[in-house]
């Protein structure tokens, strides 16, 4: 069942909300996953991911999801 503001916008304003966005935010907003597959190391690999970030600044930007 669609929210009542979703009644009084257009298709295609709807159709953009859905898409995704480059958007810049705070890292402390972001929180931990907690069921994360993935481990944080710190070896020799991320300190040179590290050294490339403040040398470079990110390539690759991190991917989020609004809880």
């Amino acid at each position: 069942m669609p929210k009542i503001d979703e009644l009084f916008t257009t298709q295609a304003k709807r159709y953009d909300e859905k898409l995704e966005k480059i958007v810049d935010i705070k890292i402390s907003e972001i929180d931990d996953f907690p069921q994360h597959p993935f481990q944080v190391r710190m070896n020799e690999d991320m300190e040179f991911l590290k050294n490339s970030i403040q040398e470079k600044g990110v390539l690759m930007p991190a991917i989020v999801r609004k809880k």
